[in-house]
């Protein structure tokens, strides 16, 4: 899961061009500290809201931009975490198979 990027690696990567901490971040976007830090520790998302703050504080980051970096990451992580479950699900149904086969004989 570690081969994409979630949209706080590319905020601290911007945070740290920028030279601006994340409680100064914070401060400016009227975002509380907590969530600036758990976007960036990928433990949060981003809302359209939070896109058109960051669009206003990094110019030539539009908010769309902000949005389809989270939207492409939400939808890598669908398709894995479901991915995941089919090929559970597949294994399952292939030991029943497998064990129905052996009580027929």
């Amino acid at each position: 899961m570690n081969n994409f990027k979630h949209v706080g690696e590319v905020l601290n990567n911007l945070l740290l061009e920028k030279g601006v901490g994340q409680i100064i971040l914070a401060t400016d976007t009227g975002i509380t500290p907590k969530t600036i830090n758990g976007i960036i520790k990928g433990r949060n998302s981003i809302s359209p809201y939070t896109a058109v703050l960051f669009e206003k504080y990094f110019p030539g980051h539009t908010a769309e931009a902000w949005l389809s970096i989270q939207m492409d990451f939400d939808l890598k992580r669908a398709r894995l975490k479901l991915e995941k479950r089919l090929d559970d699900d597949v294994k399952e149904a292939k030991k029943l198979s497998l064990n129905e086969k052996w009580e027929m004989k």
